[in-house]
């Protein structure tokens, strides 16, 4: 048999392709719809398995958007140590997600929830964003029924002044729901009442806060939590 019988072996037909499948999936990553769906709720379920698997309950855990997942709750949260369940890009029903694969506990003792930003940026209007809220103070208060629910107001921001009015609008919304309940509080401040021109509240994106503007997000909460 002359070498020209050989069937010719070619591995780089191999490797196009699983280069192709790689640059396909890091570009799918890289998408909105990775970014906004896929990614917080894959998240939700790695920290609602990890944290089940735990051998502690947490005493403190903060939920919501990256507003939470940025902050340095150490240096911001007063009140003893803090789980950070934050995720970026996410909407409520994320939160959702995270929370129903809790397991019940009565060891954890307060709850910080900053969620709806995104879901009114995404384009849910107040009534929806309003309703899916409801569902997740509900859920908590079952799953955690001896914690006090600490509730944040949306931050208006630079970036996003075309929802300003959505946010307001939600925000009232939210503190009115709030005050019908035993197991929640409401936290406004000024980055939720006006939209500060001053740019030591934000980060270069006009989005996300800087370290005032966390002092400023959290200031009313920990007077509160120290008393």
């Amino acid at each position: 048999m002359t070498d020209l019988e050989y069937p010719v072996r070619r591995p780089y037909k191999s490797a196009l392709l699983i280069l192709t499948v790689a640059l396909g999936v890091f570009l799918y990553m890289q998408s909105d719809t990775f970014r906004r769906h896929y990614k917080p709720l894959l998240l939700a379920y790695i920290y609602s398995f990890m944290d089940n698997k735990s051998s502690k309950s947490a005493k403190n855990i903060s939920i919501g958007s990256s507003t939470v997942e940025r902050m340095d709750h150490e240096r911001y949260l007063a009140c003893g140590k803090w789980r950070n369940r934050g995720f970026g890009s996410s909407v409520i029903s994320h939160s959702i997600e995270y929370i129903k694969h809790q397991a019940f506990s009565h060891n954890t003792k307060s709850i910080l929830v900053y969620a709806g930003e995104n879901d009114i940026a995404y384009g849910k209007n107040t009534k929806q964003t309003l309703v899916d809220f409801k569902k997740l103070i509900g859920l908590l208060s079952v799953k955690y029924p001896k914690a006090m629910i600490n509730i944040f107001a949306i931050k208006l921001s630079p970036k996003r002044t075309v929802f300003s009015k959505a946010y307001i609008k939600l925000n009232k919304d939210i503190n009115a729901y709030a005050a019908t309940l035993k197991n929640a509080m409401f936290f406004s401040s000024k980055l939720s009442n006006n939209i500060l021109n001053d740019s030591k509240f934000y980060l270069t994106d006009q989005l996300h806060l800087s370290h005032e503007g966390y002092r400023e997000l959290t200031r009313e909460f920990n007077i509160k939590c120290k008393k």
